[in-house]
């Protein structure tokens, strides 16, 4: 009834007003009336800053900049801006179209205007409008809610742009009737696409070795690590219940007795915050301590390593800050991020460890090349995300709500099972669910049975959540390409919510998007606090409330495919291939290259080499006391293996960050997963040979292994010619101990003089070469270098000799 008075009240005014002609004139509303031609020039206008909804004593105030696009002078103007006091919307699609400019609203009312000075060639002027409160056109606004609002620069030579955006009226100070307010819950996944990579310290693991790594360095701890590695079988060991109560807390060794009695007492006086200890730090706005992961120390349980984060950064600071004001903002918060501070974020639950992609995992079912590229289920399951979780907090009762957020794909029920499977009891979708512009806006939960157990999903309204995270309703909303019109569209879109269904109760879930900044953050959240329409609301109170829907019914509404792009599908098959050549080199690594005890007890089972009279080749073995005098200067374990173990669980995190969903970080960490394997093949080598003249029948060539790994290896050098007549022996066995080098020596023999290169290339315990070949110049220049050869060349002169002699002094026959 009351819109229908509004509507009667508007059509009134309009029939009534002179300026109702002028108002529906709108050349080309919303865009610029410009498509101008020949003399007149391209203007656009942008909106900067406007005041998202208006009080009884706030007044509205808006910043405008003004572009000349073209190449000429525009000449002297004004700027108006322009509502309807009485307009009430009366659908979603008379807001989207007069959004678009497709709508013609009579705006008859001027709430400011200002004079514009032409604006030169190429330039660009800025216009703010004051509109004070007792301002008349505000106080004749007698009912509450979205507004058209106009923004129009017109020149003196008749020439007018318009811009299309919304005013928004509280109820407060209005003599209206009072409805309950909708609920609203938004959230904020934090989580960071800033990881970087210590380079440094990896290089450092890959030369010195374990010790240096745990003493000297401290990059990590093998006990924490090898727990996020466990489980490689995909075998989920708790489920979400569990996990609820605290049952699954961190390994009890890595928090000493001391940490344990202050977090119970900092529990007793925070009356029983779970996270009263990064919380009250939190909330008195005290600063990160750092500005990288910690690379660990003694309670390596907490390292990330070999990860980085600067988190002192203004921007993050001013974000984190932001966080803690907003106490009303939910926060999901992604355990490396928490970790990666010093002090941790107020957090309503936990997600994903390094927010991976579960939803991209699900829709291209390629388990097996993510276990091979080292990604195990066990690392990001709901038991890895809470015990990273109680890593950041330093406290082991902490039990926060883990929840799986959405990829790049949407949430199909295989997509819900495979979450389910890892402890996963809620997820958040912050896209495709029952998406329909048509339908009225309902409370976000859905509850899903699957095969693993029932799924909770918390679904995000798709059109409020898109303007949070910037994104315009439509390319045609030219107002809302900025913060400041996406801000006004959302206040009256959330209105038209409330307005449109006043008595019932809804709990609408808004997501914004992980790099939302500060100033966006506290914009949102000012807004939507200040609202009368609106009332802030929790995660754990949207959970709690009625389902939209659930069984059966629940399962029609999910989508049926994951629709993960072609451009997003090629990138996580990119990452899992790169990660998975990086772990198998790794791998290889430690199964045939790496020296065991039974490496030399593998030799035996050797080619034989044709050019020599033993049946397998020589092993070379590196100067025994020089490798015992190395191995006594440092700390270093004597096994190898635990050694490269620690390089798997360090390519293990960078893999996990490479395939989350944020892409930005993807290229980085494959790249240094990639170097990982490389380092350590390129770490045994082959000494360059100098060229080989041989003279004689047979020779010794001299080959170098050189070894700058902390560990001895185990290798095979095979060697070969291009030619038949000049060929070496095929193969030698070296033994190379930690940062030192070997030589062996490799057999020519010769038939002939001439010319040929022998490719020399390092080979695995398996006779997979893994080194790039060198080449060695052999020459042959055949000469007679022993005392037999001087007997036979001097009998021939002697005997040649008396040939010739006899040949002038023997007597001619008389018959001659």
């Amino acid at each position: 009834m009351l819109c229908l008075l509004s509507s009667l009240l508007t059509c009134c005014l309009i029939l009534a007003s002179p300026s109702a002609a002028l108002a529906l004139d709108l050349s080309a509303p919303g865009r610029n009336d410009g498509q101008w031609s020949g003399d007149k020039p391209r203007v656009s206008i942008q909106l900067d800053q406007a005041s998202p909804l208006v009080t009884a004593t706030s007044g509205y105030h808006a910043k405008v900049s003004l572009i000349n696009e073209s190449d000429q002078e525009t000449p002297a103007g004004s700027l108006q801006v322009l509502t309807n006091s009485f307009y009430t919307f009366l659908s979603r699609t008379d807001i989207q179209q007069w959004a678009e400019a497709d709508e013609p609203i009579a705006v008859p009312n001027l709430l400011g205007e200002v004079d514009i000075a032409p604006i030169p060639a190429g330039g660009k002027t800025s216009a703010t409008i004051d509109v004070p409160a007792d301002q008349e056109q505000l106080k004749a606004m007698f009912s509450w809610g979205p507004k058209p609002l106009l923004f129009r620069y017109q020149t003196d030579k008749g020439h007018n742009v318009d811009l299309h955006s919304f005013l928004t009226r509280s109820s407060e100070g209005l003599q209206t009737a009072q409805t309950p307010p909708l609920q609203m819950t938004v959230v904020l996944p934090l989580s960071s696409r800033n990881w970087q990579v210590d380079q440094d310290s990896i290089n450092t693991l890959l030369t010195h070795g374990v010790e240096d790594e745990d003493g000297a360095a401290g990059h990590g701890s093998q006990q924490g690590d090898k727990r996020a590695d466990d489980g490689k079988d995909g075998k989920n060991k708790t489920n979400q219940d569990k996990t609820s109560q605290g049952n699954s807390g961190p390994d009890k060794n890595n928090t000493d007795k001391n940490n344990n009695d202050k977090a119970q007492q900092d529990k007793d006086a925070e009356n029983k915050n779970p996270a009263a200890k990064g919380q009250k730090q939190a909330d008195s706005g005290s600063e990160p301590a750092t500005g990288k992961a910690s690379p660990g120390g003694k309670d390596s349980e907490s390292s990330l390593w070999p990860l980085t984060l600067d988190c002192k950064t203004k921007s993050e600071r001013a974000r984190l800050k932001a966080i803690s004001d907003n106490s009303k903002l939910q926060v999901v918060a992604d355990p490396l991020y928490q970790q990666a501070l010093s002090v941790p974020a107020k957090t309503s639950g936990t997600m994903q460890p390094g927010a991976f992609d579960i939803t991209g995992y699900a829709a291209l079912g390629q388990e097996a090349n993510y276990q091979a590229a080292g990604i195990s289920p066990s690392l990001w399951s709901a038991q890895a995300a809470e015990q990273a979780e109680h890593k950041a907090l330093g406290v082991q009762t902490a039990t926060m709500p883990a929840y799986a957020w959405q990829g790049r794909g949407e949430w199909t029920l295989k997509a819900l099972e495979t979450a389910r499977r890892q402890g996963y009891s809620r997820v958040i979708a912050d896209s495709g669910v029952e998406y329909n512009k048509s339908t009225t806006v309902h409370t976000g939960k859905y509850t899903v049975p699957t095969s693993a157990g029932d799924v909770t999903i918390l679904s995000a309204q798709e059109t409020l959540t898109g303007l949070a995270q910037g994104k315009p309703s439509s390319k045609q909303a030219l107002a809302e390409t900025g913060e400041a019109g996406q801000l006004a569209r959302f206040m009256a879109q959330s209105a038209y919510y409330q307005m449109e269904q006043p008595y019932s109760t809804r709990n609408v879930l808004v997501c914004l998007k992980a790099g939302a900044s500060a100033q966006q953050i506290n914009a949102l959240m000012g807004a939507v606090g200040g609202a009368s329409w609106l009332s802030l609301s929790s995660l754990d109170d949207l959970f709690s409330t009625e389902a939209y829907k659930s069984g059966d019914e629940a399962l029609k509404s999910l989508p049926q495919e994951s629709k993960l792009t072609d451009a997003d599908a090629s990138t996580l098959t990119h990452g899992l291939t790169q990660l998975a050549a990086s772990r198998k080199d790794i791998e290889r690594f430690t199964d045939s290259i790496l020296a065991t005890p039974h490496s030399q007890e593998d030799r035996s089972q050797a080619q034989p080499d044709r050019l020599s009279k033993n049946p397998s080749p020589k092993v070379d073995e590196g100067d025994a006391q020089s490798l015992a005098k190395q191995e006594a200067k440092v700390n270093r374990t004597k096994d190898g293996r635990e050694w490269t173990s620690r390089l798997l669980r360090c390519q293990s995190r960078l893999a996990l960050l490479a395939l989350g969903k944020e892409g930005d970080v993807e290229e980085r960490m494959g790249k240094a997963s990639s170097a990982i394997g490389q380092g350590l093949l390129q770490g045994v080598s082959i000494t360059p040979t100098e060229n080989i003249n041989v003279i004689s029948e047979t020779a010794k060539m001299p080959v170098t292994i050189s070894n700058k790994l902390p560990y001895p290896v185990s290798v095979r050098v095979s060697s070969i010619t291009d030619s038949m007549e000049i060929a070496t022996s095929r193969f030698a066995d070296v033994n190379i101990p930690a940062r030192g080098e070997v030589q062996t020596t490799f057999n020519i023999r010769v038939a002939t003089s001439g010319s040929t290169q022998a490719r020399l290339t390092l080979q695995d315990r398996k006779g997979n070469n893994f080194s790039s070949p060198q080449t060695t110049s052999i020459t042959s220049s055949l000469q007679i270098s022993d005392k037999s050869g001087f007997v036979l060349i001097i009998l021939a002169l002697i005997l040649g000799a008396l040939g010739l002699w006899r040949q002038f002094h023997r007597q001619k026959d008389p018959d001659e």
